[in-house]
């Protein structure tokens, strides 16, 4: 899925996001290599999520 046609509705999360949710999120995509290498991010919880 190509997230840059997505508009700005569809790329922020109005629903608490917690930190559980969002590193269960990046192993799973990790774990099915969605991005080539090179592409993926590291960011820290405090860092990707506004809270």
């Amino acid at each position: 899925m190509d997230v840059r046609a997505f508009g700005p509705g569809e790329r922020i999360v109005f629903e608490p996001y917690t930190r559980e949710v969002y590193e269960r999120t990046h192993r799973w995509m990790k774990k099915f290599d969605l991005f080539p290498a090179g592409q993926t991010a590291e960011a820290d919880y405090r860092t990707a999520v506004v809270v």
